[in-house]
């Protein structure tokens, strides 16, 4: 069972590799991950695939702080990954940042327990900017359950 595992994760990594633009970074896994899931599993494919679908638009009215963020994961349920300042293309909201390359820096993302029938979702991402590092909200398109059922086999 495990070698099947290591075979799946490897083709798909390479899958991943060959698809993927050569200018465009990669987006690696988060350095650590705050879940509060219950009996659930946080899911870093679901992290992944929520924060590439937003929608490149930035909220200025739904400002947060690292407080405000982490009750509203405690509370709701969710996850926080955390990253070493993940390049992320969201070309309007770099701009929105001031910043000239099209990418913001994650530091880190922000993502509650979804309930069933949305079909767009408010994430926060911690971004790194000139002035300092500043919870941003955006929504997010891609609404599944940032936690799983299950455990995680090793």
């Amino acid at each position: 069972m495990r070698s099947r595992f290591v075979v799946c994760t490897l083709l798909l990594t390479l899958a991943q590799i060959s698809c993927a633009s050569k200018s465009a970074p990669l987006l690696v896994d988060p350095a650590h991950v705050y879940a509060v899931c219950g009996t659930k599993q946080a899911r870093i494919t679901a992290i992944m695939s929520v924060i590439t679908s937003t929608d490149d638009l930035l909220h200025p009215d739904d400002p947060q702080t690292d407080a405000s963020v982490h009750r509203l994961i405690t509370k709701t349920g969710g996850v926080i990954g955390y990253w070493n300042d993940q390049l992320l293309l969201l070309p309007k909201t770099a701009q929105a940042l001031g910043e000239t390359d099209g990418y913001v820096r994650v530091e880190a993302a922000a993502i509650t327990a979804v309930p069933d029938g949305l079909t767009k979702h408010r994430i926060y991402l911690k971004v790194h900017t000139g002035d300092g590092s500043r919870w941003i909200a955006l929504d997010a398109y891609d609404v599944q359950n940032p936690c799983i059922e299950g455990h995680i086999s090793m």
